[in-house]
């Protein structure tokens, strides 16, 4: 289950923060119904899970290494969903994009501790935003929003503020 908070922000001072990572993301959100029908021809096989539902492959770069995902969400726009996540090999991540890609996102995420806990800033070029996501251990667990990140105001549960959402109208945009 991913609890997750999320907050528009107006800029951010990260250089001196220590253990900074800059992770370099490509995400591609799949036609889940051609999936559904055809991803078996690929090794993948879903559940008939109910309720709303994301499916991404991402490319993640960081420093000189590349690891590619599969992450499945389900449940609507809110602070709780289930999620799940498994590696692909490159063969496979490409395969999946080409036949099934809808719309793509590239981000840089930077992935810091404050307070010990977890942020990751996720700037979106493309999008000229940057959203900051904390994820929680339970809804109503308390944390500190960085005094360094200058938050617009939290968009938590706001539809248009997810990736898939933002690639969306980004594939619409061009």
């Amino acid at each position: 289950m991913e609890i997750e908070r999320k907050f528009l922000v107006r800029d951010a001072h990260l250089r001196d923060i220590p253990g900074l990572q800059l992770l370099e993301i490509k995400s591609t959100y799949l036609d889940i119904p051609k999936l559904m029908d055809h991803g078996a021809s690929l090794g993948i096989i879903l559940g008939e899970e109910s309720g709303p539902r994301e499916i991404r492959v991402s490319k993640v770069t960081h420093e000189e290494q590349v690891e590619y995902w599969m992450t499945v969400k389900v449940g609507g726009a809110t602070l709780s969903r289930a999620e799940s996540a498994s590696k692909l090999d490159e063969a496979t991540y490409n395969k999946v994009v080409k036949n099934f890609g809808e719309s793509s996102l590239s981000k840089k995420r930077f992935k810091f501790n404050y307070l010990r806990k977890t942020f990751e800033l996720d700037v979106i070029p493309d999008a000229r935003m940057m959203i900051l996501e904390i994820e929680l251990d339970t809804e109503k667990q308390p944390f500190v929003v960085p005094p360094f990140v200058n938050i617009i105001r939290e968009v938590t549960g706001e539809k248009k503020f997810y990736s898939a959402n933002i690639a969306s109208a980004l594939t619409l945009r061009s």
